[in-house]
C-alpha cells in the first residue's frame, strides 16, 4: 500500500482562520489597595496627632529645657578692617576680615571637638575710634539649641579659631571675643 503525499491539497488542512487580538483581562487586587490606602491614612492620622500633641501640649517645642540659648559678644577692631554703613550704623569686616559680617557663621562644639549647634553672628554697630582711635564693630552672638551638660564649650567664629567657654559662662551669656 502506498501512503498518501501529505503535501497534497487533499490532505493539507485549511488554514484557521486569524484569533481576534485581544487585550487579556487582568484581575484587580482589591486587598492589595485596601492595605495601600489604609496604611496611606493611618499614616496621615499619625502625623496630624503628633503634630497636635506638641503644639497642644501647652510647651514651646523649640524651648527644650535640655538647651540653652548661647549669647555674647564678638567684636571686630582695626581700623583698616572695619568698614561701616554710616546711614545704618551697621558694620563689616574689609581686606583679610572680610568674611566677618552679620550672618556669618558661629558654631559651638564640646570639650571633644563635635559640632553641638551652629548659628550666625547678628546685628552689628559701628563705633568710631576718631582720629588716631581704632574704630569698632560689634556684633550680637546667639545660639539657639546648644546642649546642656559639656562642661565647657569651644565656640567658634567663621574659621577664625576657637575659644574656650565653660557651662555656667556659656549658660550665663558671658561669652565675649574679638579679633
Amino acid at each position: 500500500m502506498t501512503e498518501p503525499d501529505p503535501y497534497t491539497p487533499e490532505t493539507v488542512p485549511a488554514a484557521a482562520p486569524p484569533m481576534p487580538v485581544v487585550a487579556p483581562v487582568v484581575p484587580r487586587n482589591r486587598w492589595k489597595t485596601a492595605a495601600v490606602v489604609l496604611a496611606v491614612t493611618q499614616a496621615l492620622t499619625l502625623g496630624v496627632v503628633a503634630v497636635v500633641a506638641v503644639s497642644g501640649s501647652g510647651q514651646d517645642a523649640s524651648k527644650d529645657p535640655k538647651t540653652f540659648q548661647f549669647n555674647g559678644v564678638f567684636v571686630l577692631s582695626d581700623a583698616d578692617s572695619v568698614g561701616n554703613s554710616s546711614s545704618a550704623g551697621r558694620c563689616f569686616g574689609t581686606g583679610g576680615y572680610n568674611d566677618i559680617r552679620e550672618g556669618t557663621s558661629v558654631t559651638v562644639y564640646d570639650k571633644a571637638g563635635t559640632v553641638l549647634a551652629v548659628g550666625s553672628l547678628g546685628a552689628s554697630t559701628f563705633t568710631d575710634g576718631g582720629y588716631k582711635g581704632v574704630d569698632k564693630c560689634a556684633y550680637k552672638v546667639a545660639v539657639d539649641g546648644v546642649p546642656t551638660g559639656a562642661g565647657f564649650y569651644q565656640v567658634e567664629v567663621s574659621h577664625r579659631g576657637k575659644v574656650n567657654l565653660s557651662e555656667a559662662d556659656a549658660v550665663a551669656g558671658n561669652f565675649a571675643a574679638s579679633l
